[in-house]
């Protein structure tokens, strides 16, 4: 099977081609992964270049990472192998049993092997030790899972079978997180190398004492890394092409924001129509982090990534839901949205505003950050011929490009004249453009 390639600095990566819409993401989990690990526990060794496998089905998987049929399991969905420099993954596509956001863990988890790998032979390495630090970074330990009183001791998860059974890919990564919390990512370096025996620094009551640290950090919410940061990670691993995509990008959503946000009161609540990764939400947030907000979406692997981008912030709701058949319930004091609505046609449209209306109170704001023909088709080729020239020049690849134009089939612009005519029927008081670049445009409609 001919695979496409793709590189970051330390992994060529091979996949196909159905796969390429989330090489993206896939490169910067990767990199992002790979380089906290190293920076965490100031690993310095020049371990060369890795071939990393997007698997696209089992019996790729099965070949690529050297197994036989007879001893592949539905399980195995990853695969690390330090030795032979190769990293195997099966495609989310391929797996039905987990949704992507799961897979993009398990892809973290086996780069962490990885980079770990540089400091010993994980097969030398306490297993609860190596595989309990990939399970942290890759956030495979969720606190509400974790019992205190029914969790297991170390001695028994010394064997893989020993481990799979009692527990071990539940608690591992809270045992490793605890070591970490308690003697420090040097002292761990040192246990994982072989240097010192975990022995110790280990106690009766050290199991005990992890799990309910471990349950208390969760429930208090107290993520690892503060706010700013996650909104950071999030946007490196789930925003970074978006940037490419919108020429216009700081001024189009964070400036224009900043010029309504210091227009209006603090809203009580706000709606985010089509709010993907939560993009849009993120720049209302930073003006207004008091208010609640209720993103929306038809696509639930979207809402997942919004959800991680909010973790730990109780004032931010997230909802599956088609805003072009309902909204939710309640009302709301300011309604945005963001390169979503020029998906409906120009009925439904109208429909969906005549909707707002009546959501809003009056003064209540509607604000729609879109993507808008130019009225007339000599000057709408004029902006799309410059954006493709954008887009060229701005560090995309082939594959990307060709995904926007197969993309921008389901578009169905209007012109902003169009929309801003539909929200005045609507009986909105005040309807105007704040921001315009050539497709990009950003309507206000005041009840």
């Amino acid at each position: 099977m001919k695979l496409n390639t793709s590189e970051t600095a330390n992994f060529r990566i091979f996949y196909d081609e159905a796969d390429a819409e989330m090489l993206e993401t896939v490169k910067e989990r990767i990199k992002t992964t790979y380089t906290k690990v190293r920076h965490d526990f100031l690993i310095t060794q020049d371990a060369g270049k890795f071939d990393f496998f997007l698997c696209p089905d089992v019996d790729s998987f099965i070949e690529y990472t050297g197994k036989s049929k007879e001893n592949y399991q539905d399980w195995m969905v990853g695969n690390a192998d330090y030795k032979r420099k190769r990293l195997c993954i099966l495609s989310p596509r391929a797996v039905r049993d987990r949704s992507s956001e799961e897979m993009m863990k398990v892809i973290v988890h086996e780069i962490v092997h990885i980079a770990m790998d540089s400091l010993a032979d994980a097969d030398e390495v306490e297993l609860w030790i190596a595989e309990g630090i990939a399970l942290l970074y890759a956030g495979q330990t969720e606190p509400e899972y974790i019992s205190e009183t029914d969790f297991p001791k170390l001695n028994s998860l010394i064997g893989e079978e020993d481990f799979a059974d009692n527990g071990g890919y539940d608690y591992a990564g809270v045992y490793v997180w605890y070591f970490i919390e308690k003697f420090g990512a040097d002292i761990f370096k040192r246990v994982y190398m072989g240097l010192e025996q975990s022995g110790k620094y280990l106690y009766p009551e050290f199991e005990e004492e992890a799990v309910k640290e471990f349950r208390k950090r969760g429930n208090e919410k107290e993520v690892k890394m503060d706010i700013k940061a996650q909104f950071n990670l999030i946007a490196e691993e789930y925003d970074v092409n978006r940037k490419k995509f919108i020429p216009c990008f700081n001024d189009y959503y964070e400036n224009t924001t900043r010029l309504i946000a210091s227009n209006i009161a603090e809203p009580g609540r706000i709606l985010d129509l089509g709010a993907g990764t939560g993009l849009l939400s993120y720049f209302w947030y930073q003006q207004f982090p008091s208010s609640e907000f209720v993103l929306v979406d038809i696509a639930d692997e979207m809402l997942n990534i919004a959800g991680k981008r909010f973790k730990g912030i109780d004032n931010v709701h997230c909802q599956v839901l088609d805003y072009s058949k309902e909204l939710p319930a309640g009302d709301f004091d300011v309604i945005v949205s963001a390169l979503s609505i020029h998906h409906l046609d120009d009925d439904e449209k109208a429909k969906l505003f005549a909707r707002v209306y009546g959501k809003l109170p009056t003064g209540g704001l509607f604000v729609n950050y879109d993507q808008f023909c130019a009225g007339c088709p000599e000057m709408n080729d004029w902006y799309d011929s410059y954006w493709e020239s954008q887009l060229t020049d701005s560090g995309l690849t082939d594959s990307d490009i060709a995904l926007w134009k197969e993309r921008r089939k389901l578009d169905k612009e209007c012109s902003v004249e169009a929309e801003t005519g539909m929200l005045r029927e609507c009986k909105f008081k005040t309807v105007k453009c704040v921001y315009s670049y050539h497709k990009f445009s950003v309507i206000v409609a005041v009840k």
